[in-house]
């Protein structure tokens, strides 16, 4: 209690001090300008340390959450989710994909799911005439389930979004493809192009800076043209990146726990095709493809952030802590403020 009534007494006076002289604060500015004049090298190392940090902090916060924080720009973006599998035989690290038998064996048999879906991503060329060598240009292709445009709420801003009825010969492309490479042709519907040679008829343009989970250039309907058994699934290795949205009524562990249990009764069937430890569980969609090598990306960046903050207010310390370096300076330490002061 002593003591506080003492910390309230000098800042009282402290502050009576200022209010009764003016220039007492036109003394401490000054005085602050001379220490920062006879160190001017010293103080721009400081200053540059201290923007440096902050810029390198604003980056990690930002790279974080877009990369594990933001959410999904989809309808109920908090019942969306992605799989994740893990087999500790052929690697350490679990990714997203599955086979097609797998994914396949998903959507004949999860519950937990209002709809489900998956893409398969592949370079392609784009080209304007016959053949991929006419104008074409290197492009990215996402083959994807056609009902997941309806479900994320994701529509084209010119045309239409893909039916179950249509076929592989039409395609969806980026609002950067139709502005880069179509000049923004307003009359861009039905145009044909070539996807690695093959003819496709242009249904949409997707909305600017608008993307179903990845910014791929042109979007085209996933074809499963026949029921894959484990053998052909893994000899035709196509993996498919499932995603999908969860029922109101199940939650990410009920429906996990479903998914594993279905892993393990095919491991079971097929052992020499699917190891008996392959893992599976789901998480939210907006971390898919942030493993493990984004996360020590982002430690590693934290860490130096957090080192660049901790010299800057080193050197802030020694810039304006320092010990007078004359007798001149020496007057002022131990003067009140604004009282037999030499400025």
């Amino acid at each position: 209690m002593q003591q506080t009534t003492k910390q309230q007494e000098m800042g009282l006076t402290i502050s009576s001090l200022y209010r009764g002289n003016p220039m007492a604060l036109w003394f401490e500015i000054a005085y602050a300008l001379r220490l920062i004049k006879k160190n001017l090298g010293h103080t721009l190392l400081c200053s540059s340390v201290v923007a440096m940090c902050i810029a390198i902090s604003w980056t990690t916060l930002n790279l974080y959450y877009s990369v594990a924080l933001k959410p999904v720009p989809f309808t109920d973006a908090d019942r969306w989710v992605a799989v994740s599998v893990l087999n500790r035989k052929i690697a350490k690290q679990a990714t997203n994909s599955v086979d097609l038998y797998s994914f396949q064996s998903m959507l004949a048999n999860l519950e937990s799911f209002d709809e489900l879906g998956g893409f398969m991503a592949q370079p392609s060329s784009l080209g304007f005439g016959v053949g991929e060598e006419e104008g074409s240009e290197r492009v990215v292709i996402s083959h994807i389930s056609a009902n997941l445009f309806r479900a994320t709420g994701v529509t084209p801003t010119r045309g239409r979004a893909f039916r179950p009825s249509d076929e592989g010969a039409v395609a969806i492309i980026s609002h950067e493809v139709w502005a880069n490479q179509f000049s923004a042709d307003v009359d861009i519907l039905n145009r044909t192009i070539y996807l690695n040679g093959a003819r496709h008829m242009i249904l949409g343009v997707m909305p600017q800076d608008s993307y179903i989970v990845a910014p791929f250039d042109v979007y085209v309907p996933l074809q499963l043209d026949q029921i894959y058994s484990p053998a052909t699934s893994q000899l035709n290795q196509g993996q498919i990146i499932p995603f999908g949205k969860l029922s109101v009524t199940s939650t990410i562990d009920s429906a996990g726990a479903e998914l594993a249990h279905l892993f393990a009764s095919i491991s079971v069937q097929y052992p020499d095709v699917y190891k008996a430890d392959r893992q599976v569980w789901l998480e939210p969609l907006n971390k898919l493809g942030f493993n493990m090598n984004a996360a020590n990306l982002i430690s590693i960046i934290g860490i130096a952030a957090l080192v660049i903050t901790l010299l800057g207010c080193l050197n802030i310390r020694i810039c304006f802590m320092r010990k007078p370096w004359n007798g001149r300076e020496s007057s002022r330490s131990v003067a009140p403020s604004g009282v037999h002061r030499v400025v």
